[in-house]
């Protein structure tokens, strides 16, 4: 092979990805729908020296539920998300977030979810949907298999835990029970843009109305998506008036610490912009909207 020229290898089962993997390490790049990796390539923000096509691994194509659990393939694609009849019913979060991802039917036709979690973008819209369902992604290796949730498995803007030679097999998430329901808000700028802020919230609530548990995570924002736990606590329990939603729009701001700030949006932009949609999301669940069963 010419020295510096890109190798490109398309195996058909898992073990060769894994032999593959284990050899090249960090300077193989995997490729699954292409919509972060081919992009980067263009830009040369990307330069590995091996590309792996795992197009051919149809066992990372299922959705199943078992057990109270659903489990997406790492390479099921947005728009199956959006569509499955299984997402719909036991995770209707994701449905949600799928069908608003940017970029048209044809991003959402091409990209899937393992490679979402994978590049851990902060502006794609799964992570902070993800760490709101407490979902667990699945890693393999030529030397093991492990379980990782997705909120310790993502550290920051394109950093995760994942080993060079591990490759996302699968996600998985508790399914929902009666009683629950969600809203997925987000901000952008126009149907291409990226992610300015998004607020995934989930709650567990009484006949009433009244959130017995509440999870809210920010995406976009903040490097890597942030859970909420302070003003979860301030509204689990309680009806949500509209000054309490006003009272967690500011814990929210409060939470968002260090915003990120780039072309797209100034970072105390970004701050205010959490605090109402924070305040949205928990109106949408309070007024019963997304409810799954």
């Amino acid at each position: 092979m010419i020295a510096g020229a890109l190798r490109y290898e398309r195996p058909e089962s898992l073990d060769e990805v894994l032999d593959l993997l284990a050899e090249h390490g960090s300077d193989a790049a995997v490729l699954a729908g292409g919509q972060d990796l081919v992009p980067q390539l263009s830009l040369g923000t990307a330069s590995p020296g091996v590309i792996v096509d795992i197009g051919r691994l149809g066992g990372l194509t299922g959705l199943r539920a078992l057990n109270g659990l659903l489990t997406l393939g790492a390479r099921v694609s947005h728009r199956e998300i959006e569509r499955s009849d299984d997402v719909r019913g036991r995770c209707g979060l994701l449905s949600c977030a799928a069908a608003q991802i940017g970029g048209g039917p044809q991003v959402r036709n091409r990209g899937t979810i393992g490679g979402a979690v994978a590049a851990a973008s902060p502006v794609y819209d799964y992570l902070p949907c993800l760490v709101a369902l407490d979902a667990t992604v699945h890693l393999a290796s030529k030397e093991r298999h492990r379980a990782v949730p997705v909120g310790e498995l993502v550290l920051g803007a394109g950093q995760t835990a994942r080993e060079p030679d591990e490759l996302v097999t699968e996600i998985s998430v508790a399914a929902a029970g009666g009683g629950q329901r969600y809203a997925y808000e987000k901000l952008k700028f126009s149907d291409g843009c990226y992610l300015i802020a998004g607020v995934a919230c989930i709650a567990d609530v009484d006949d009433a109305g009244v959130p017995r548990a509440l999870r809210i995570a920010v995406g976009g924002a903040t490097p890597a998506p942030l859970r909420l736990d302070e003003v979860e606590a301030l509204c689990a329990g309680n009806e949500l008036s509209d000054e309490l939603l006003a009272e967690a729009a500011v814990g929210a701001r409060r939470a968002v610490a260090e915003p990120i700030t780039d072309a797209l949006a100034d970072g105390r932009y970004r701050r205010r912009v959490t605090g109402a949609l924070v305040k949205r999301a928990l109106a949408a669940v309070a007024g019963g909207g997304g409810d799954s069963a």
